[in-house]
């Protein structure tokens, strides 16, 4: 056999790698180029031609579905293949009671393309019993209703997650933009990981030969590889290559250049830089500038330093974002602060300050025409003494004041493809949605532990440093550089309560360098420069001597002990435990402190001198473990409390707290977060308790605590909004420590609390010209329709399986039902089954579905309750695999029958049934684009999201001017199909319906005829017409909105520079509207039905 094929005939079937299906060759070129055509219907014989070098001769394999085209008459007749000798296939056709004997060039077999009309089909006499029928246009219908609950993005139904609107319009918005570049800023807690596991799944789907790169710190890898696996089920794409690399490799990067989508999380631990070239930012800017699609995970608010904010855009987009021009985007930032204050006066409860506000904002933006008309409207409403007029209803005054928020808000945001969600707002929305809510578990205040004997050693020894300290600091007039100290007493005090070991190795460090002392205590590179930042002192080598003197085995050993007997209340039986170490040794001596004195307890430990395969296995244990009848505690580091899922916590007790409130707030989020789906998981906050000195007594870990909780209020509230400003006050605060003692932490509680709440009016300035970009009338309007579509699992199961089963019509793949944890699992056995398709098709789509995927459930609730579970919904491979079956394969979508009619006199009547869907024509926007089949599934997507497709059914008589059927007629025809009162029209009896019609030719134009007048209906029908120009006109307000919103960035070009990005994105919109006004109509399935009166079928 020729691999070449340049000695193969003409007409002879062929393949190659990669072909869209079975080929046959039309013509050998010169210099051995073989064109090969594909079969399509018996109306496009040539769907595609395609010029290869090389191909293989093949036969079609028996029972494939094929048209013969006679070589005398040149007319078409649908067959069966049932086998072949050489050349000459023998075909079993429909009308005929034997096989019959066909040459190859007269043969030929569709193309592994989904069907383009399925009359072709019926009028080829390819038509099959109805019951093929029943069974595939439920599920055909059900699989257009996933794709309108999903916007077409399959992974929101293929995940095993709860659906959420912020977290659905999130990775909704991604996917939907051809540009798939975007910070994820969502506030600790919100589900950051979950919006960009979507868009993994999404992109994985879309192609599952892509490369996923994942960054992320050392010790959420495996959490990130288990999450990816349990709920996005990456391990369905086996010829993916998924990498997640440690940010402390920033060497390894290069070699992830050109990866299909990079995620960062914990994005702005490498975006803050003082250096743009210093590593790893440098690493991360060439990874992501190779990359086509990235997403920046970091809950960084938007007030944050403007370098760090430089930092992210640089990264989305390098030309409009140039280190280049830092003066330049510094000065805007600037103004974007000017224009933030004066948005905040704009509040309808207070009108007296809104005329001032106008004119300030014109001032920064005056060539805003939709902010002059939004401003004038809202000023048409106020008095002569700026109070809201009393014949104008608060209730229009308030919508308009905020219609201008919002036009502001959405216009001005320093970069379009920034999405961030604040908790407060997120929670607020949820709580009155009837949609499910969205929980976090929140925070409790400490009760504190006294430590009952005297372990202030440590504490001691860190006072005489800090008054030694501070004398020299005043004696020499040097108060100037009293930062740099405080935050080395920062530092210091955050190695206390408990032994004296991890503060003697912190000052080992600063004193001697020595770097094993360094990574016993723990310390960050941060913590390592600030503590070399600051002179020494000879006085800092005999505090190193006193501390070395009380870091005995037996010395440790009893601070420890005090700390157990501390804490030993509040371990106890059958609760999930919790215990923050902070960093240092701390954690590793508790843990084998714990397993000497009570060596019956379930204790575990996660610290940083683990393997991160180690350390996840203690967290695996400690989540999995059950506590109805034993409890279990993990002791942890400072390797814990960045990214970890640690919501399962009954108790949480806080040996130790770190120096920063944003280190605390990442502490206090490991709990305060989503509690997940689990029965019996907690809801409430975690019981919390924090270790403190003898009543009484001052010393910087429980002044520091006091601070925390009156001052900063971080056990009540999350502070993750301030964290830039957190970090700039911190120092100054522990100034006053340095310079008065520990008690002066205390004693500033009031004036921390009273500049977070001046700040938090800072933030809200921002999350105006920041919040999400949210250009649909409502928000919830995707999650809802998701909702509904769930709410009817039964009707998936049920269509899925009629049509995968072995019943009357079903296509006979095996599968098996059993109840797991109260969760129904269905098993189909891909591999076992002979289903009644195509021999060809079925082993490709097989081929593409790995074994641990067939497995799965249909109602949602019961598998989101057994982690790990499959969702049997488009997007799962099996169900993809039914989807290409029903599309692709033409058994099921043409019928023909006679049914008897009692009501019919003289002549048999008869009608043609067409199944319908509509979706908007995306075609004029797709011209818009650059021709990427990535940029077509995004304007799809959102097609779909301002469109939902539907289908329809409509029956119409073949006589071409009687009316369509109505009443009675219109119910018997409606009644499914049985073969104990119904005929098919079948080899037996497919004369009967050339009878009827009088030959193949007049029952091909009878059929084509009715297919015509059906579509010509349903575009003239008022209902069909005034459901597309609902969502046209509504997607139109939105347009309206959204090309003020650009003509307003383009004016306003020293603030913002994405506006030709934006003109695009109007140009499309304006084109999808097009489509929506005037939808495509496919048909998907086509029957006959012939009336006769029984006496007339009888005889």
């Amino acid at each position: 056999m020729d691999r070449h094929g340049t000695d193969l005939p003409e007409g002879c079937f062929v393949d190659f790698p990669d072909a869209p299906g079975l080929g046959k060759i039309s013509s050998v070129g010169d210099g051995h180029s073989i064109c090969i055509d594909f079969f399509e219907s018996i109306a496009q014989p040539v769907a595609a031609t395609v010029t290869v070098s090389e191909c293989t001769h093949v036969e079609v394999p028996p029972e494939t579905r094929a048209f013969w085209r006679d070589p005398d008459t040149h007319q078409w007749r649908a067959c069966r293949v049932k086998g072949n000798s050489g050349s000459t296939y023998y075909v079993h056709f429909p009308n005929s009671a034997y096989d019959s004997a066909v040459e190859e060039p007269d043969l030929y077999v569709r193309w592994d393309r989904p069907v383009v009309d399925p009359v072709d089909v019926l009028v080829t006499g390819g038509n099959e019993s109805a019951y093929f029928y029943h069974s595939r246009i439920p599920f055909l219908h059900n699989i257009v209703a996933q794709e309108a609950a999903s916007s077409g993005i399959s992974a929101l139904l293929s995940s095993a997650v709860e659906l959420y609107p912020h977290q659905v319009n999130a990775a909704l918005t991604v996917l939907s933009d051809p540009v798939q570049r975007y910070l994820l800023a969502d506030e600790v807690g919100l589900g950051k990981t979950i919006e960009a596991g979507y868009v993994i799944r999404q992109t994985l789907l879309d192609n599952p030969t892509a490369t996923v790169t994942i960054l992320a710190p050392g010790g959420l890898r495996t959490q990130w590889r288990e999450e990816l696996s349990t709920k996005f089920f990456t391990d369905d794409f086996p010829r993916a290559r998924i990498r997640i690399s440690s940010h402390d490799t920033p060497e390894k990067w290069c070699a992830y250049a050109g990866s299909d989508l990079v995620v960062v999380d914990e994005a702005h631990r490498i975006a803050l830089t003082g250096d743009p070239a210093s590593s790893p930012y440098r690493e991360l800017v060439a990874l992501a500038h190779s990359s086509e699609r990235l997403l920046l995970l970091s809950a960084t608010p938007a007030s944050t330093h403007w370098r760090m904010q430089l930092g992210f855009l640089h990264l989305l987009d390098p030309e409009l974002y140039s280190w280049h021009r830092t003066d330049e985007f510094e000065h805007k930032y600037a103004i974007r602060t000017k224009l933030a204050d004066s948005v905040y006066q704009l509040d309808s409860e207070y009108p007296q300050y809104i005329r001032d506000a106008i004119q300030d904002i014109t001032e920064v933006i005056p060539d805003d025409p939709r902010f002059q008309d939004l401003g004038e409207r809202v000023l048409s409403h106020l008095g002569e003494y700026d109070d809201v007029r009393d014949d104008v209803d608060p209730v229009v005054f308030s919508a308009c004041v905020e219609a201008l928020r919002a036009h502001i808000s959405e216009t001005y945001r320093i970069h379009r493809r920034v999405i961030r969600n604040r908790r407060a707002i997120v929670l607020r929305e949820s709580s009155t949605s009837e949609l499910l809510p969205y929980e976090v578990r929140g925070r409790s205040t400490p009760h504190r532990l006294r430590l009952e004997s005297d372990v202030r050693g440590a504490h001691d020894a860190l006072v005489n440093w800090q008054v030694r300290v501070a004398e020299h600091l005043v004696d020499h007039s040097l108060e100037a550089d009293a930062e740099e100290y405080a935050i080395i007493l920062a530092i210091l005090a955050s190695r206390l309560p408990g032994p004296v070991s991890d503060l003697l190795n912190a000052l080992r460090w600063r004193v001697n360098r020595d770097h094993d002392a360094a990574l016993r205590a723990g310390l960050s590179a941060p913590e390592r420069d600030a503590l070399g930042a600051a002179p020494i002192h000879d006085f800092e080598h005999t505090v190193i001597d006193q501390l070395a003197e009380r870091d005995t085995p037996e010395l440790v050993r009893q601070d420890t002990n005090a700390l157990l007997t501390a804490l030993r209340p509040v371990l106890k039986a059958g609760e999930r435990g919790i215990v923050f170490c902070g960093p240092g040794s701390l954690a590793r001596d508790l843990y084998e402190r714990m397993r000497q004195r009570f060596p019956k307890a379930l204790v575990v430990l996660h610290d940083s001198s683990m393997s991160d395969e180690d350390a996840h296995s203690s967290l695996t244990t400690w989540n999995s473990h059950d506590t109805s009848h034993r409890g279990i505690i993990l002791l942890i580091d400072a390797s814990g409390e960045d990214g970890l899922n640690l919501q399962k916590a009954d108790v949480a007790v806080h040996v130790r707290v770190p120096w920063s409130p944003n280190q605390l707030e990442q502490r206090l989020g490991r709990i305060d977060r989503y509690p997940g789906h689990e029965p019996g998981a907690p809801r409430m906050p975690a019981h919390a308790y924090a270790v403190g000195d003898q009543e009484g007594s001052e010393s910087f870990s429980s002044d520091w605590l006091e601070l925390l909780e009156n001052g900063y209020q971080i056990f009540e509230n999350s502070v993750s909004s301030m964290q830039t400003f957190i970090a700039h006050s911190l120092p100054s605060v522990w100034v006053q420590a340095l310079l008065r003692g520990p008690g002066a932490l205390r004693l500033q509680s009031d004036k921390v609390r009273e500049s977070l709440q001046s700040e938090r009016k800072e933030i809200e300035k921002f999350d105006m010209l920041d919040s999400i970009d949210d250009a649909s009338a409502d928000p919830t309007e995707v999650t809802r329709r998701l909702d509904a579509f769930e709410a009817e699992w039964r009707s998936t199961q049920r269509a899925t399986t009629g049509f995968a089963g072995a019943g009357e019509g079903g296509i006979n793949v095996r599968y098996s039902q059993v109840d797991r944890r109260g969760c129904p699992l269905f098993t189909f056995d891909l591999l076992g089954s002979r289903p009644f398709v195509s021999p060809r098709l079925y082993r490709e789509v097989r081929a593409k579905t790995p074994s641990i995927a067939m497995q799965g459930t249909f109602n949602r609730n019961a598998g989101l309750r057994a982690p790990g579970t499959r969702m049997l919904r488009r997007g799962n491979p099996v169900v993809d695999l039914l989807d290409r079956v029903c599309r692709v394969d033409d058994r099921g979508q043409a019928y023909a029958f006679e049914r008897t009619a009692p009501g019919v006199d003289g002549e048999p009547q008869s009608f043609f049934k067409f199944d319908l869907v509509v979706e908007p024509d995306i075609g004029p926007a797709l011209t818009l684009l650059p021709d990427s089949e990535s940029a077509a599934r995004a304007v799809r997507r959102r097609a779909l999201s301002m469109f939902p497709p539907f289908t329809l059914e409509i029956w119409i008589p073949a006589a071409p001017d009687a009316p369509l059927p109505l009443g009675s007629t219109l119910t018997l025809l409606q009644r499914p199909y049985n073969n104990r009162r119904d005929r098919n029209f079948n080899a037996e009896r497919i004369s009967r319906l050339l009878e009827v019609f009088g030959g193949w030719r007049e029952f091909e134009v009878s059929a084509r005829r009715a297919q015509d007048r059906a579509v010509k209906y349903l575009t003239d029908t008022s209902q069909l017409v005034e459901r597309c120009e609902e969502h046209a006109a509504r997607t139109e307000v939105n347009l309206e909105v959204l090309r003020a919103q650009s003509e307003a960035r383009r004016a306003a070009g020293r603030l913002l520079s994405d506006f030709e990005s934006q003109q695009l994105d109007l140009k499309v919109g304006d084109a999808l509207v097009s489509g929506i006004r005037q939808p495509q109509i496919h048909t998907v399935a086509a029957g006959c039905v012939v009336l006769t009166d029984p006496k007339q079928r009888n005889s």
